[in-house]
């Protein structure tokens, strides 16, 4: 049982939700299986490794939530336990033809969790989240590299309380280009693109860069840094839980440019 969870009279943790802490204090067991699997080959540059995670509370602190239009109440109490199941793989590749390394990682997750909701009867709930990597990273002897990425991330929540699954699907496609003219000029060129809530499709396009000349080296240096170059003005993404689709919407610093100089003693 965390101490955070113990604690009297509400505290206010966002703009509309007040939390009771549980004045329970009793022990909590736990039962934890923890096994990993590691494979590496250096001469062929190859690496392949698995984790396993599974928790299994006896009891555990819950939620009951009391929900209105312009506030939200949540009570702690110790209720029936919960369970957790965390699988997480990689595998890094390098490749001579390309000069290249490659990374896939995944991770999955799957949470078993209860709840009350206003009024109702305790709802069993479980939640289910995958996240996919995959990464390309290249090492050529020449002024131009790049690094890319693609991270797709996948969240589910279902209920006994009711038939409907919410679920939601975000994807960040990243690519960064490398120009190095020489030992004192570096050019980095940052594209990034993310899709929020695949079902309706949010798109948002960031192009930032920098721009590095050394001067004196390890000693004087100028920067140019460009951020937010196709002045995006706002950032929406949803936030989803098991009772809940909140919409969160973030305000951006506009397009700018600000110019370095470091100088080291």
């Amino acid at each position: 049982l965390s101490l955070n969870d113990i604690y009297v009279n509400y505290i206010l943790t966002d703009y509309r939700t007040l939390t009771l802490g549980s004045k329970d204090n009793e022990l909590i067991s736990s039962h934890i299986l923890l096994g990993n699997y590691v494979f590496s080959n250096f001469y062929r540059q190859f690496l392949i490794y698995t984790n396993l995670l599974c928790i299994i509370n006896d009891k555990a602190i819950g939620s009951q939530i009391f929900v209105d239009n312009t506030n939200t109440l949540v009570d702690k109490h110790l209720i029936s336990g919960n369970e957790n199941y965390i699988i997480s793989a990689g595998v890094n590749k390098y490749i001579p033809l390309i000069y290249s390394t490659i990374k896939l990682k995944t991770d999955f997750s799957w949470y078993k969790y209860s709840n009350m909701i206003n009024d109702f009867e305790l709802r069993k709930n479980l939640s289910f989240s995958s996240n996919y990597k995959l990464s390309l990273k290249t090492a050529f002897n020449s002024f131009f590299n790049l690094e890319a990425k693609t991270d797709f991330i996948y969240t589910k929540f279902e209920t006994n309380a009711s038939s409907e699954i919410i679920d939601n699907s975000d994807v960040d496609v990243k690519m960064n280009l490398i120009f190095r003219v020489k030992d004192k000029l570096i050019m980095n060129i940052i594209n990034e693109t993310l899709f929020y809530n695949l079902d309706n499709c949010q798109e948002y396009y960031f192009l930032d860069f920098d721009i590095k000349y050394v001067l004196k080296k390890n000693k004087l240096s100028l920067k140019l840094i460009g951020r937010n170059l196709l002045n995006n003005r706002n950032l929406s993404r949803n936030n989803i839980s098991d009772y809940y689709l909140r919409v969160e919407s973030f305000g951006l610093l506009p397009r700018h440019i600000i110019l370095v100089l470091k100088y080291r003693l």
